[in-house]
C-alpha cells in the first residue's frame, strides 16, 4: 500500500535523492555511512562495558565536510513488516522521515539513530556486524574509548613539565580509532568473517 503521506512526486523525488547519493559514494570509493561506538569509562576487554552506537551518514552536509545522522526504520521494531534499513537525510523532512525501502513515514520519536547498551567485547562486535550488514557492506567503524594510559601520562608531565596540558587534554577527551571500509573490505577478502576482524579491532 502506498504511504498516504506523500504524493507520488515527493516519493518519487526521494528515492532519487537516495539512488544519486549511492551513486555518488560509489564513485568516490568512500563509506556512505559510519558506525560510531562511544565507550564509557569503564571500558574493559575482558568485562562487559557500556556504550552508545549510533548511526552516521558521510558527509551529506556542509557541501560534504559534515556527516548527519542517520534514522532506522522502525518497521521491523513495532512489527509493521520486516524492515531495518536507514533512512538519509535527504528523506528527513520536518519531523518526518520516509523510507524508501518499505514506503513508510515515521516521526521522530518512533525512529531510532542510536543503541546503548552494556555488553562484552564479542558481543559488541556482533552488534556492529549486524548493523554493517544493514548498512549494505558501506560504512567505516568508528570507535571512541577512554584513554588507557592516564597513570603513564601522568609521569611525563611530571618528567617533562608540561604543566598538565597533555594530561588535560587526555582526562577530557577519548582516543579515537577508525576501521575503514577500505581496511574492512581487504580484511575479510581471504574469507574472514567481518565479527571476528571487529572483534580484534576493538581489543587492539
Amino acid at each position: 500500500m502506498k504511504n498516504p503521506f506523500l504524493d507520488d512526486e515527493k516519493r518519487e523525488l526521494a528515492q532519487q535523492a537516495d539512488n544519486i547519493l549511492d551513486t555518488v559514494f560509489e564513485r568516490n570509493k568512500v563509506a556512505r555511512y559510519k558506525l560510531e561506538l562511544l565507550f564509557g569509562d569503564d571500558f574493559s576487554v575482558t568485562q562487559p562495558s557500556k556504550g552508545i552506537l549510533s548511526f552516521w551518514e558521510s558527509g551529506t552536509k556542509l557541501h560534504g565536510e559534515g556527516d548527519s545522522l542517520v534514522y532506522q526504520c522502525a518497521g521491523k521494531r513495532i512489527g509493521k513488516n520486516n524492515c531495518e534499513a536507514f533512512i538519509p537525510d535527504s528523506a528527513n523532512s520536518y519531523g518526518v522521515l520516509y523510507c524508501v525501502e518499505c514506503d513508510s513515514s515515521w516521526e521522530d520519536d518512533d525512529v531510532t539513530s542510536e543503541i546503548m547498551a552494556k555488553l562484552s567485547v564479542k558481543s559488541w562486535a556482533g552488534l556492529l556486524a549486524k548493523y554493517f550488514r544493514l548498512m549494505n557492506h558501506q560504512a567505516d567503524i568508528i570507535i571512541k574509548r577512554p584513554p588507557s594510559k592516564l597513570r603513564e601520562t601522568a609521569q611525563q608531565e611530571q618528567e617533562k613539565q608540561l604543566l598538565g596540558e597533555k594530561l588535560n587534554r587526555l582526562r577530557t577527551s577519548r582516543v579515537t580509532t577508525i576501521y575503514t571500509l577500505k581496511r574492512i573490505l581487504e580484511d575479510t577478502a581471504n574469507g574472514s568473517d567481518i565479527e571476528s576482524r571487529i572483534e580484534a579491532f576493538l581489543r587492539a
